[in-house]
């Protein structure tokens, strides 16, 4: 009686253990764990998306992840772009849409999960199954035909059995690569000022634009090009440098007014000859460093701006006397670098002040407006207007 009593209870509790409800498999990531090996931009600079910069820096994204009934299952990590990486078709068929960025086999409830930025944009590579973890690149950084409005991707965390089937519920995490900055600006030139250029260029319409980056060669604190010597100072685009260097004030008061006006007008002229370089840039100013279309070389930085609707930028730490190859770069709203605008030539001058000027055209006032005195001579006024238009013109043309 006793043993039928036990065997009851035996299979009783065997039919309640069969009739608990299986837990559901489940893997959860939050947005807030994410962490990144190269920090984050700014909250005005899309600290989320991955840039050029990101990929070629081989950046890592961490994300802490809670995992439920994953035993015998694998964690992975999948993108996508505009598809859905669930369907095993999207992942493993014939025409993969989506790539694996991440696999293991969990050993615990909590994973972090890091997933190296080349291996998201390395999909450009290929679908034929030579992408995975760890196969990415910094040459798979320079992605062929990307829109400078960067690629939507979303990260698919999902648990797989053996067939490569999904099980449970998984998550998504939805962010952005963007590796390839605006367009190049147009009409860029190159005026003269003291141991700098003032480069301009025409405004952009670019939807992605939020300033502008100038390069020099030779780059800043340097005498050489990157390819040797450049062409001499009577080429086109170095006429602005030669007519810089004459002094309107000193063949006296006479003449000095026609001096400063045809010094003015060669350096405009000058400043802006070098500006339509071309594909293969500007024969007058040649720089193996920049290269209209390509990416540029943040080591020949030598100047920037801050806002779309600028035109124009200093390009400073120059040295006078100097020829420079000129370019322009758009920026994009993480950080981005777009191709190199056609090269312009410049040769920065010394630019002689207002009372330097007054002075060389017979000026006797002491170094101030005070200094000139109540009732100046004719000849003091006439210095003092020849003065004010040298400077005037100088000002304009730096």
């Amino acid at each position: 009686m006793a043993s039928r009593r036990w065997t009851a209870a035996l299979v009783g509790g065997a039919l309640w253990a069969v009739a608990l409800p299986a837990v559901a498999q489940s893997v959860t990531v939050s947005a807030q764990s994410l962490e990144r090996k190269l920090g984050f931009r700014k909250s005005d600079q899309e600290p989320t998306w991955l840039s050029y910069s990101d990929c070629t820096g081989n950046d890592e994204l961490s994300f802490e992840t809670t995992l439920v009934s994953a035993v015998g299952l694998s964690l992975e990590v999948w993108v996508g772009s505009g598809s859905d990486c669930n369907p095993y078709e999207a992942r493993q068929g014939s025409s993969p849409t989506c790539w694996q960025v991440y696999k293991t086999n969990p050993q615990a409830t909590t994973q972090k999960v890091k997933i190296r930025a080349q291996d998201i944009i390395a999909q450009n590579k290929t679908t034929d199954g030579t992408w995975g973890p760890g196969t990415g690149t910094a040459a798979d950084c320079d992605v062929s035909g990307a829109a400078s409005e960067g690629q939507q991707i979303t990260l698919y965390f999902m648990l797989v059995d053996g067939t490569g089937q999904p099980k449970g519920t998984g998550s998504n995490y939805p962010t952005k690569f963007d590796v390839v900055g605006p367009p190049a600006p147009e009409g860029v030139s190159a005026g003269v000022g003291e141991d700098l250029l003032v480069v301009s260029w025409d405004a952009s319409t670019a939807s992605d634009l939020i300033g502008y980056r100038v390069y020099c060669d030779p780059k800043p604190g340097a005498t050489a090009p990157a390819n040797g010597p450049m062409a001499d100072a009577g080429a086109a685009g170095s006429g602005g440098a030669a007519g810089a260097s004459n002094d309107a004030a000193t063949d006296g008061s006479s003449d000095a007014s026609s001096d400063a006006a045809s010094d003015a007008a060669a350096a405009g002229t000058g400043g802006t000859g070098g500006s339509d370089g071309g594909s293969a840039g500007n024969a007058s100013c040649p720089s193996a460093a920049l290269t209209p279309g390509l990416r540029p070389d943040s080591a020949y930085q030598c100047g920037s701006v801050t806002g779309k609707l600028e035109t124009s930028a200093n390009a400073g730490d120059l040295t006078n006397g100097v020829n420079y190859a000129v370019a322009v770069a758009g920026v994009d709203r993480v950080g981005n670098s777009g191709p190199l605008s056609s090269v312009a030539c410049g040769s920065p001058q010394p630019v002689d002040d207002f009372f330097e000027l007054y002075r060389r055209a017979g000026g006797k006032g002491g170094g101030g407006f005070c200094a000139i005195g109540a009732d100046p001579s004719r000849a003091g006024l006439a210095a003092l207007g020849v003065a004010l238009l040298a400077f005037a013109l100088r000002r304009r043309r730096s």
